[in-house]
């Protein structure tokens, strides 16, 4: 498991079209908006994901389809952006 400044680090190198992992996964999706202090990924089966690499309590998502709140524990960009 990643430390949460290592999560917190890797979050913030993220570019719009880049292709990530998180929590376990094992299929990269797209970044498709990226903000000053957040960023948004479209899931393969229709799930949105509004990502805090800052949060006051560390790094952290939102399901934008459930509302619900999740930590980050692990993160990599597996595929840049061209």
């Amino acid at each position: 498991m990643q430390s949460e400044s290592d999560v917190a680090a890797e979050m913030e190198r993220v570019e719009e079209g880049d292709r990530v992992l998180w929590n376990g996964r094992s299929v990269p999706q797209v970044v498709t908006e990226v903000d000053e202090d957040s960023f948004v990924v479209e899931g393969n089966r229709g799930g949105h994901y509004r990502f805090f690499p800052n949060a006051p309590e560390g790094p952290t998502l939102t399901n934008l389809n459930s509302g619900r709140d999740w930590d980050v524990d692990d993160f990599k960009i597996a595929l840049p952006s061209a």
